[in-house]
């Protein structure tokens, strides 16, 4: 019994001097508190025996409430903790507090580019605001000014930018000139100098939302009627037959995500025949197809009759009224205007699916090809990455190993011919047909540098390119080739690997690079899905597989038929190194199932780095169902992650005019400002049992910039050492340098 009394005496005693101790060694004494009473008390004998003990549980329960911290993006909480916590001081710690100086010093980059940014904008912006633009040109520049001005604005500040009454005379100006050019038919200008520019800068105006879609409608149809300098409008359509439309609905009917909107269809290819007379009478560049003049009265005033019958029956319309539609504008055409029939099919049928998602689309035999290379991205050509700039093409980048990279061929030259046909008028698809070709033959690109006023002939012979998943080399500058590939920070053994896309052999190409890693000492790992606009979904199942032991990876959901799963296997699974994934604004499909599936509570395998994913939410499928040669490529379910949520698709959040889509980073770092990507807004990406880039390019590029230029990767690389520390193991880190002194070098 005394025994016993003085045991429960002691550990009274015990608890009373840790609780004084903490108040006495931790001014923060709440926040603290809640990691003590946390941590498991240790055995009062064993304190009593080894004082050491206290002070080493004590350190890990710093250790561990800081890195949480950190790795929820409160650095100055962490800041905090370590400042203010009065323990004997320890390497960790140390190591910490740098990592935490380190991630404030880049937050004030960011901030200071911020500040300087909105500063130049505003310089930039004052010529225009003391002399008004006059034309469509000078209009424009002012418009990329705001555009700059606005994007460094909060959301709250957006709102009065809009009601800054330059911008509003500017936003007037500029719809007053897209009327005038469209009346004249000059469509892609109407969207270009007015609309495009009203869309973004008000992106909650719907009356601006529906005229630049029509703009691009008609910008589109005018430019699907007129003959390029690679292909004629006939060609195009060669082999499009009505059937192929009647077997995709089909299709639709029974495989299609959710209920086929066949009263959004019924509208949709009604608004498409009433465009088509005005582009064939109106557009400012004539068309390229023969049609009867005459005969636009007479189908204007039919369709017009068709919508009037249409307004007194009951919506939504049913799918035996879009057949209707469909049929009687054929018959009402060989009546009229007698456009082939062939191109009135692909027009109202591509219109029609477009009113479903973004992603379904029935694809001509004349397209197949294209479509399939872009799927493989496996192609015979040169190894070029190809974008419009101006009047010429410009090489994006350059494959490794291939016909241009040995021919000397650099990133940043133009094309300006191809086998001497000047590039000037030629868009970036049809280059890449004219530089593509079957291997062994040859090609001759006339190439200059930019500014420059003599050019080369350089004559390239085609071979298989194959576009590598994983794309970038990490050794550092002066480096011999025989230095570790893909270590970001060799002292601490980390790695770092950028996939681009997820094709057939990205599975064994990256486990051959993890192999290779895990032979020098791995001990932690970044994977940079920046850009990534997706792939092949068993790709990116068994790309998750690589890294979880066991567990849901993904679920897909159709309509009608069953859920299908897939699951972790434990064999084959890399060992738990700690894991960070970069992801951005154009990482979409593929690529958000990895991070989502990597990020997921069920696992928390990574902690996700940089901004909002794309959004692309959903799966797509491919089938030969609708014959003669074409293809079909339509949404067939949604995905799950492993905790149940869906990653929400875009398209449906904007039509909800929300912002919450895709997969969120537990780490906001935006782009540095000098290096930010168009990708992140612009780009859209595809998944599904296939999923490809949108890009007119020969191959999508993988140009990563250095960590000291790129603080989403610098980020993601002090969180790595984050956790490390966390895992109890010893980093060795540089101090960082003060951004004072670096601006005064």
């Amino acid at each position: 019994m005394e025994s016993e009394t003085k045991n429960r005496t002691a550990e009274i005693m015990w608890k009373q001097g840790i609780i004084v101790g903490l108040w006495l060694l931790l001014p923060t004494v709440f926040g603290i508190m809640i990691w003590a009473a946390e941590t498991p008390a240790p055995n009062p004998a064993t304190v009593q025996n080894d004082p050491s003990e206290t002070s080493r549980q004590l350190n890990k329960a710093l250790i561990d409430t800081v890195c949480e911290k950190i790795l929820a993006g409160e650095y100055s909480a962490a800041e905090t903790m370590l400042d203010t916590a009065i323990i004997p001081p320890s390497s960790s710690c140390e190591s910490l507090k740098a990592i935490v100086t380190h991630l404030r010093t880049i937050d004030e980059q960011l901030q200071k580019e911020v500040t300087d940014a909105r500063s130049k904008a505003e310089a930039d912006l004052k010529p225009f605001r003391d002399n008004p633009p006059a034309n469509d040109k000078d209009r424009d520049k002012a418009f990329s000014i705001l555009l700059r001005l606005r994007n460094l604005l909060g959301d709250h500040q957006q709102a009065e930018f809009l009601r800054d009454p330059f911008v509003k005379k500017l936003m007037q100006d500029a719809q007053n000139s897209a009327d005038a050019l469209r009346s004249q038919g000059r469509w892609a200008d109407a969207y270009s100098h007015g609309l495009f520019w009203l869309r973004i800068l008000d992106k909650d105006n719907l009356q601006y939302e529906k005229q630049a879609d029509d703009l691009i409608a008609r910008a589109s149809l005018a430019l699907a009627l007129k003959d390029g300098p690679c292909d004629t409008a006939a060609d195009r359509f060669q082999g499009v037959q009505k059937d192929m439309l009647l077997k995709a609905i089909t299709t639709l009917d029974f495989r299609y995500v959710e209920l086929v909107d066949y009263d959004g269809m019924v509208r949709a290819v009604l608004d498409e025949a009433e465009r088509i007379p005005d582009v064939l009478e109106k557009s400012a560049d004539p068309v390229s197809i023969s049609f009867r003049k005459e005969g636009l009265p007479g189908f204007r005033e039919g369709i017009g009759q068709f919508r009037a019958m249409l307004d007194e029956r009951p919506r939504p319309y049913p799918k035996e009224i879009f057949l209707h539609i469909v049929e009687d504008t054929l018959a009402l055409n060989t009546e009229t205007i007698r456009l082939s029939e062939p191109i009135l099919v692909a027009l109202l049928s591509e219109t029609a699916m477009s009113a479903l998602d973004p992603y379904t689309t029935l694809v001509w035999p004349a397209d197949v090809n294209q479509f399939q290379k872009a799927i493989t991205q496996e192609f015979d050509g040169i190894g070029v990455r190809l974008s419009k700039q101006g009047k010429f093409l410009k090489i994006g980048g350059i494959i490794p190993d291939t016909p241009a990279a040995r021919a000397g061929v650099e990133a940043g030259e133009l094309i300006v011919a191809v086998d001497g046909q000047s590039t000037e008028a030629m868009s970036s698809n049809c280059a890449v047909e004219k530089i593509a070709g079957p291997r062994g033959t040859t090609v001759t690109l006339t190439i200059q540098k930019p500014g420059a006023t003599e050019s080369r002939n350089v004559i390239l012979t085609r071979a298989r390119i194959v576009v590598p998943s994983i794309s970038t080399d990490r050794r550092r500058d002066g480096e011999s080739p025989g230095a570790p590939k893909h270590l970001i920070d060799p002292e601490n053994r980390l790695g770092y690997i950028r996939l681009s896309n997820f094709v057939e052999n990205t599975t064994a190409d990256l486990e051959r690079t993890l192999t290779q890693l895990e032979a020098q000492e791995l001990r932690g790992l970044i994977l940079d899905l920046r850009g990534n606009p997706g792939g092949l979904l068993q790709a990116a199942i068994e790309v998750v597989d690589l890294f979880i032991e066991e567990g849901p990876i993904l679920q897909s959901k159709p309509r009608f038929l069953f859920p299908s799963f897939w699951t972790a296997r434990r064999e084959g699974t890399h060992p738990p190194y700690p894991l960070v994934v970069i992801i951005d604004g154009a990482s979409a499909s593929a690529s958000e199932i990895v991070a989502g599936a990597l990020q997921d509570p069920k696992h928390q395998r990574a902690t996700l780095v940089g901004t909002r994913s794309f959004g692309k939410g959903t799966v797509q499928e491919i089938t030969n169902a609708t014959g003669a040669g074409s293809q079909f490529k339509y949404t067939t379910a949604q995905y799950h992650l492993p905790s149940g949520q869906p990653v929400v698709s875009r398209y449906m959040a904007e039509r909800r005019h929300t912002q919450d889509w895709g997969i969120v980073p537990d780490i906001e770092v935006k782009a540095s400002r000098p290096n930010r990507r168009m990708s992140e807004t612009n780009q859209q990406g595809e998944s599904s049992d296939l999923d490809n880039s949108e890009d007119n390019e020969e191959f999508q590029a993988a140009a990563v910039p250095s960590k000291e230029e790129d603080p989403q990767l610098a980020v993601g690389l002090l969180i790595l050492q984050t956790k490390l520390v966390q895992s109890g193991q010893l980093i060795q880190l540089a101090r960082a340098e003060d951004p004072k002194a670096r601006d005064n070098k």
